[in-house]
C-alpha cells in the first residue's frame, strides 16, 4: 500500500508543471524580441547577457508616490528647491523655451514644470538599467506585463533607430528615459530634434527635451490660452458623487451647475469640465479640470501628478512674471484659481517681454 502511494506521489510530482523563475523567463525574451523586431536573436542575446530580474523594481511600482494623499504628495514637488530650480532652468534655456512656445503653443512654464517634476530639470534621470527595468516588469508584473513587453520591443527599435547602446541606457524603474522621462514608445512617436543636430537626444539635450515635451502636449490637444483648472463649490450630494469619477471633461458648466457645482470665477457655461477633489489636512479642495488639465493627464494619468505639475508651473512663472512687471514699474495682478500661486490662464503672452527683461539683466 505504501509503495503504491509512493509511486503515485512521485508520478504526480513528475506531471506537475514547473514554474519558471523570473530570471529564467527573462532569458527567453531575446527569442521573443527577435520575432517581434526582426533583429538577429544573437545580437539581442548579447544585450541580455547581464540583464537580471530586479525585485526592487516590482516593489517600487506597487507603491508609487502618486498614491499618497494630496497634502503629502504636493510637498514632493511644491517646494523651494524645485521652484528655484525651475526658475534657473527657465533663465538658462529661455531661447529654446520661447521657440517651443511659439512653435507648439504650449506655455514655457508647463514645459519647465514637466521636466522639473520628472527629473528635477535633468538631475535625476534614473539609475536603473532600462533593459533590467522593462524586462523585469515584462515577466514579473502580470497586471501590465503586455504593456511593458511592448515597451521593451519599442526600446530595442529605438536603440537601433537612434544608434543608442541598449546596455548603457539608464531609466526610471518603469523604463522611462531622459530629461522628460518618455517611455520608449513615446520617445519614438513624439521626440523631436529641436536643436537640429541630426539626433533626437532626450538623454542629454535640454533643447530636444524642451521641444519634445511641447510636441507631446500639442499632439495631445493642448489649447493655447485655454483654462486648466478653476476652484469650485459643491452644494449638493449629487455634485459630490461626481468628484474624481472621470479624467476627461464630459459635462458643461451649465450641466454641472444643475448638479450644484459652480466655479468661483465667471466662465463660459459651454466650457466642459470634470470635477476634482484633493484632500488637504483639514478640508477637501474642489477643482474643475478643463481640457488642458486632461492633456496633462495624458503624460501621467494621476490627478495628483497633473495638479502638481500645473501648480509647479505657476510657482515657477510667478517670480519671473513679478520681476518683469517690477522692472516695468507695473503692479502684478494674478487671477485667483483658488490654489497657491495659481493662475487662471497661461502666462504665455507675457513670455516674450519677460525674457527680454532677463536678458537685459533686469
Amino acid at each position: 500500500m505504501i509503495s503504491r502511494l509512493a509511486v503515485f506521489l512521485v508520478s504526480l510530482l513528475v506531471t506537475l508543471p514547473v514554474t519558471a523563475t523570473p530570471q529564467a523567463e527573462i532569458q527567453k525574451l531575446p527569442s521573443r524580441l527577435a520575432k517581434s523586431t526582426g533583429l538577429p536573436q544573437s545580437e539581442i542575446a548579447g544585450w541580455f547577457d547581464r540583464v537580471s530580474y530586479q525585485k526592487k523594481i516590482i516593489d517600487a511600482i506597487t507603491r508609487p508616490s502618486e498614491g499618497l494623499p494630496w497634502y503629502r504628495y504636493k510637498k514632493i514637488f511644491l517646494n523651494k528647491r524645485r521652484i528655484d530650480g525651475g526658475v534657473a532652468f527657465w533663465k538658462k534655456h529661455r531661447k529654446d523655451l520661447e521657440s517651443a512656445e511659439k512653435q507648439y503653443g504650449v506655455p514655457a512654464e508647463i514645459i519647465v514644470a514637466i521636466i522639473g517634476v520628472e527629473t528635477q530639470y535633468g538631475h535625476n534621470k534614473g539609475r536603473w538599467s532600462a533593459l533590467d527595468s522593462l524586462a523585469t516588469l515584462a515577466v514579473g508584473y502580470p497586471r501590465r506585463s503586455k504593456f511593458f513587453y511592448t515597451e521593451l520591443v519599442q526600446l530595442v527599435r529605438l536603440a537601433k533607430e537612434e544608434k543608442l547602446s541598449p546596455v548603457q541606457l539608464k531609466s526610471s524603474y518603469a523604463g522611462a528615459l531622459g530629461l522628460p522621462q518618455f517611455m520608449p514608445s513615446s520617445y519614438r512617436a513624439y521626440a523631436v530634434d529641436f536643436n537640429a543636430d541630426g539626433q533626437r537626444d532626450l538623454l542629454n539635450s535640454e533643447a530636444d527635451a524642451i521641444g519634445s515635451v511641447a510636441n507631446y502636449f500639442a499632439r495631445h490637444g493642448w489649447k493655447k490660452n485655454a483654462p486648466v483648472v478653476a476652484r469650485a463649490k459643491i452644494k449638493s450630494k449629487a455634485g459630490l458623487k461626481l468628484v474624481n469619477k472621470k479624467l476627461k471633461p464630459s459635462m458643461t458648466l451649465a450641466q454641472l451647475a444643475q448638479k450644484g457645482i459652480k466655479p468661483l470665477v465667471n466662465m463660459p457655461q459651454t466650457e466642459k469640465a470634470t470635477v476634482l477633489g484633493y484632500d488637504e489636512k483639514t478640508r477637501k479642495n474642489y477643482q474643475l479640470g478643463f481640457k488642458n488639465f486632461y492633456v496633462i493627464t495624458r503624460y501621467n494619468t494621476s490627478r495628483n501628478y497633473a495638479m502638481a505639475a500645473w501648480l509647479l508651473a505657476q510657482e515657477v512663472a510667478y517670480p519671473l512674471f513679478a520681476h518683469a512687471e517690477a522692472v516695468k514699474g507695473g503692479g502684478v495682478v494674478v487671477a485667483d484659481a483658488g490654489v497657491p500661486g495659481g493662475l487662471e490662464h497661461s502666462l504665455a503672452s507675457l513670455f516674450g517681454e519677460l525674457v527680454k527683461q532677463i536678458a537685459d539683466g533686469g
